[in-house]
Formats: C-alpha cells, sequence, structure tokens
C-alpha cells in the first residue's frame, strides 16, 4: 500500500502513514495526542486541524490521507496531560444540613403507657404536643417529622 509523508507544524515532525489513515492515526505515530473525546466520530470538533496553503480547517478524525500534507494543530485541538488538583482554592463554606440526625431512646409500649408509636416519637424528639414536629437542636431550625407506618413499627 502507499504512503505519504505527514508534516505536524509547530512541532517539525514527519511521520509516514498509509492511504486511508486518518490525521489521527498519523499524529499519534507522531507522539501528538489530540482530542477526541467523541471516541473519533467527529460530533464533538475537537481535533481541528488546518491543512495546506491557504490553511483550511478540518477535523483530524475524519480526514483520511490521500497525498502529502502539511498539517497545523492548534493548542485547543491537542490533548495535554491531565493532572489530579493537589492544592487548589479553599473557600470556608457554612454548612447548614436540612435533615438533623438525632438518637432517641423511646420507652417501651406497656399497659401502664397506652401512647400511641407517633405519640411516644414525638415526646422523646421534644416536641410533647402529639403533632410530629421539632425544633433541631443544633441550629433551631423548626421542621416537621414525618413518619411512615413501616418506620413505626420498628420502634420498640
Amino acid at each position: 500500500m502507499r504512503t505519504h509523508e505527514i508534516l505536524f507544524q509547530p512541532d517539525g515532525i514527519r511521520v509516514n502513514v498509509e492511504t486511508d489513515s486518518t490525521l489521527t492515526e498519523a499524529a499519534e505515530r507522531a507522539g501528538i495526542t489530540l482530542n477526541t473525546f467523541c471516541g473519533q466520530r467527529g460530533t464533538c470538533k475537537k481535533c481541528v486541524v488546518e491543512i495546506g496553503s491557504p490553511s483550511k480547517n478540518f477535523l483530524a478524525c475524519q480526514y483520511h490521507v490521500c497525498h502529502d500534507e502539511t498539517v497545523t494543530i492548534p493548542e485547543s485541538s491537542r490533548f495535554f496531560e491531565q493532572k489530579i488538583l493537589q492544592d487548589g482554592i479553599s473557600k470556608e463554606r457554612d454548612i447548614d444540613p436540612v435533615v438533623c440526625k438525632h438518637f432517641l431512646e423511646l420507652s417501651e409500649p406497656s399497659l401502664d403507657d397506652i401512647r400511641c408509636d407517633a405519640r411516644r416519637l414525638t415526646d422523646a424528639v421534644g416536641g410533647g404536643s402529639g403533632a410530629l414536629s421539632h425544633t433541631c437542636f443544633d441550629h433551631g431550625a423548626h421542621a416537621d417529622i414525618q413518619a411512615d407506618l413501616a418506620l413505626l413499627r420498628t420502634l420498640p
């Protein structure tokens, strides 16, 4: 099969590739990694390169080599090694969660204490009124307690 020479600028790297190879394959052979987030389907348009004089823009993943070319790769089309951020800008944040966690001890139901489970739960939280509501001990917010029947059945 016939080969063609591709010159990648501004790197000045020359590679020989077979006819019908894509420019992405040629760039890989030259040790240049291009952005191909779409898996070389041509949908992300991140691998745009300039070919010829006057230069025209093409997608490297869709352009098939059929003769010698000079290809200019802009910085925006190059894939640079990703690094894990170890230090960054830290912002102080006040954490005010919507949900509060409280550990409760409920008295066991008995013939002497005939309150229903919902009332025992409310009393343990501190509502005492029978309406399932309480004030969060951590930040003073008032909230309604919602307890479904399955939860109430798990109480001692």
